[in-house]
């Protein structure tokens, strides 16, 4: 199962790039969605903290990690017998809520 969802994901995350006309990832299972999204922010977490950005940078990097929230959280709406994907969603939401107040911080 594990193998199966990491593959799917590396998949995804290739052809994904493949396709800049719309902008977005090929068509993915919730489960596999929600992997990706959480890679996504723990991604963002991991660089900020190897790295803060600067005012700009803080102020892109919530609209970022907002909006991935927000897909995760429309995830959990979605399924809400899956308590996995509502721990993701809040940690989502505390996530865009540190980003968005660093971002706040600037002039």
């Amino acid at each position: 199962m594990m193998t199966r969802s990491l593959t799917t994901l590396a998949a995804a995350l290739l052809l994904g790039t493949g396709c800049p006309k719309n902008g977005t990832t090929p068509s993915l299972s919730d489960d596999d969605r929600a992997e990706f999204l959480s890679s996504q922010l723990e991604e963002l977490r991991a660089r900020v903290q190897a790295e803060p950005p600067g005012c700009p940078g803080w102020k892109d990097l919530s609209k970022k990690v907002c909006g991935l929230s927000s897909e995760v959280c429309g995830l959990s709406a979605r399924k809400p017998e899956r308590l996995d994907l509502q721990k993701r969603c809040t940690q989502s939401q505390e996530d865009c809520a540190r980003f968005t107040d660093q971002a706040g911080r600037c002039p």
